[in-house]
């Protein structure tokens, strides 16, 4: 049996949320209290009705922040997705010269930057590729036997 610090009465041990960093292995709120006091807050402790009453506000300061902070914005993502810096993404791009790994493109002929190709397997990075290869790869599921396939096929109606 254990007290809840917000309703104050004393409930049995399966009525809390198991918590590992507290001395108990349980929470200090009941599980009733704990969802009452969430639904009326969101991740940030704000309540949900402040954030809808300025939600113009709040997007006018995520765009100037991003806007002007683009290349710390790009870099956490490439960390987040990758497992890679910003730099280790321009070490890549400069040892395949600022082009693609598989048509040679330079990125200067294309609309975008060079994709980060990776194994969806394992998450680990093979290189940098224009928009086309790496949808290309990612239609075939990176499945090399259907690859020879396609070769073969364009092999039988090659024009010579």
């Amino acid at each position: 049996m254990k007290t809840c610090h917000r309703c104050k009465k004393e409930k049995p041990d399966d009525s809390f949320y198991k918590r590992t960093a507290s001395l108990d292995g349980l929470g200090c709120e009941c599980k009733e209290c704990e969802k009452l006091r969430n639904r009326k807050r969101d991740r940030k402790g704000y309540k949900h009705s402040h954030y809808t009453e300025n939600k113009e506000r709040y997007k006018a300061v995520m765009k100037k922040y991003n806007s002007e902070n683009k290349d710390k914005r790009r870099g956490q993502d490439l960390k987040k997705k990758y497992g890679i810096t910003h730099d280790d993404y321009e070490v890549l791009r400069e040892n395949q010269k600022g082009c693609c790994a598989i048509c040679f493109t330079h990125e200067s002929g294309l609309n975008k930057r060079l994709h980060i190709d990776h194994c969806h397997t394992t998450g680990k990075v093979r290189g940098l590729l224009c928009s086309k290869c790496n949808l290309g790869i990612g239609l075939f599921n990176d499945d090399t036997t259907l690859m020879g396939r396609v070769i073969k096929y364009l092999d039988n109606f090659k024009l010579t």
